[in-house]
């Protein structure tokens, strides 16, 4: 089992957040004329703090996911090493 580690936001250029941001929005293939809708409602989970930005260990993998979600992942992982 991998585990995803937080990036901080503040250590990303902002034009590096926006193409994450982007990435993530379309990944699925949304319907482009949603995106900037989407695209609102990620910036501004990731503002509040109830989305983060995580990477899988080897550093390949970006995503977004909840903090709560990284949270409930991050237990389990610790779980299994105890």
């Amino acid at each position: 089992m991998n585990f995803e580690l937080e990036i901080p936001i503040e250590t990303l250029e902002v034009s590096r957040i926006c193409e994450i941001i982007v990435e993530f929005v379309t990944r699925d293939g949304t319907d482009l004329t949603d995106t900037i809708e989407k695209v609102r409602q990620v910036v501004k989970l990731l503002q509040s703090g109830e989305a983060i930005i995580v990477r899988d260990e080897e550093g390949r993998n970006v995503n977004i996911i909840l903090k709560n979600e990284y949270q409930i992942r991050k237990a389990r992982y610790e779980a299994l090493w105890r």
